[in-house]
């Protein structure tokens, strides 16, 4: 308990899962007065994140803006020993008071999952605590490679069974070159086969490269997709990631990401001069500048569209306005204009302020601006990022349990 003359700080609720927001509360500090918060976030990978700020203690001694103490945090060069939670140590500063307090987020990926039996997938599958069954998801990162664990993890906590598969970045196939859309084919069937699922078709769900993917996914196998969600996405095919030390190489040694029987796609590619340039003085790049050389070729651009009237169900295309790593507003565009023109639903969410960083759950740190190993500009601000994720949180999860299983 704070002394008499101390201020009490109260975290509610002291534990919240990663996509939950969370209040906090100051006692005996009046309405208005304005009082500096500091937070100490250790991530389950030993990272630790640090923010400290002013903000306004509004009705009720409730904290003004309170989630500005995750997402405005900034990396710290220190790191604490892994745990299975991510700890959040709170402190505040007020006239010559302070007061400390704690709470946990939790991240169910945390010994959760289900190894996959399928010798040629890669991957893990996410269902809801308990028996029962569930509407399936399948979920697909981006460039980065491998399969993620936290975001479809918390999309499963909602009441969804989710696939998290790995369609390059693994062992049978380390670059994003020709993969063969079969091997997505093989994750719905397997997926759609689990006793732990219920529906007769699963809704898929990418981000950025995992965009572009579920675009093309949905409309491949329209009878294993009945919805689809594109974050950062992109109705083109473009180029793919050979693999190469430098990322002008990658874009010079331009080839197809995906195959279909045996056939590479059609897809845009290009750099520009001064995306090379960009790259040759070693960053900050702006890699959708190269995007944007490769889509003034009409021809190209028509043979590489993807065939988004063949998606039998909804597509739901969420874009930042500024994103500087692809133009996925006009990537996304293409699609949703032939959607309208096909007279089938779609809907395109425009963020104007954010970035590339909307894809990730809410409720995290978004100040990274810069990204390595390529020093990729991400676009956007921190606070729009921050904000675009939450309203793109409740989207997807609106569209996912009317869509998902159908």
């Amino acid at each position: 308990m704070p002394h008499a003359d101390q201020p009490g700080l109260v975290v509610e609720p002291t534990t919240v899962h990663y996509d939950e927001a969370f209040a906090l509360r100051l006692d005996g500090v009046p309405e208005g007065v304005s009082v500096v918060l500091s937070v100490e976030l250790r991530e389950l990978d030993g990272h630790v994140w640090r923010y400290r700020g002013q903000h306004v203690v509004g009705p009720g001694g409730y904290v003004e803006n309170p989630m500005r103490t995750v997402w405005a945090a900034e990396p710290a060069t220190s790191r604490h020993r892994a745990g299975p939670h991510v700890l959040m140590q709170f402190a505040v500063e007020h006239d010559g008071r302070s007061a400390v307090a704690s709470g946990l987020r939790i991240d169910p990926s945390v010994d959760g999952g289900v190894d996959l039996d399928d010798g040629e997938l890669v991957g893990r599958l996410f269902v809801p605590p308990g028996e029962g069954r569930h509407p399936p998801v399948l979920f697909l990162g981006g460039a980065e490679g491998g399969y993620h664990r936290r975001h479809p993890a918390l999309i499963a906590r909602h009441g969804f069974a989710v696939l998290s598969l790995a369609y390059f970045g693994h062992r049978h196939r380390p670059n994003l070159v020709e993969v063969p859309l079969e091997g997505f084919a093989r994750g719905l069937r397997w997926l759609l086969g689990r006793p732990e699922v219920r529906g007769r078709r699963a809704a898929v769900i990418g981000g950025s490269f995992g965009g572009q993917a579920a675009v093309l996914v949905g409309a491949t196998y329209p009878d294993l997709v009945g919805a689809v969600v594109a974050l950062s996405g992109s109705g083109i095919v473009t180029s793919g990631i050979p693999g190469h030390p430098t990322l002008l190489e990658n874009f010079q040694d331009a080839r197809s990401p995906w195959s279909l029987a045996g056939r590479p796609l059609a897809f845009i590619a290009g750099t520009g001069a001064e995306f090379e340039r960009q790259c040759r003085s070693g960053g900050p790049v702006e890699m959708r500048l190269a995007f944007e050389a490769a889509m003034r070729d009409d021809a190209a651009m028509e043979r590489a569209a993807i065939a988004v009237e063949a998606i039998d169900g909804p597509l739901l295309m969420l874009s930042g306005g500024d994103d500087r790593q692809w133009p996925c507003v006009a990537l996304s565009r293409v699609a949703v204009e032939r959607r309208r023109r096909a007279g089938l639903p779609v809907e395109h969410v425009v963020y104007p302020d954010a970035g590339h960083g909307l894809i990730p759950p809410p409720y995290g740190p978004t100040t990274a601006r810069v990204l390595p190993p390529f020093q990729l500009v991400q676009g956007g601000s921190a606070e729009a990022d921050a904000a675009a994720r939450v309203d793109v949180w409740r989207r997807v999860l609106e569209l996912l349990a009317t869509n998902a299983g159908r």
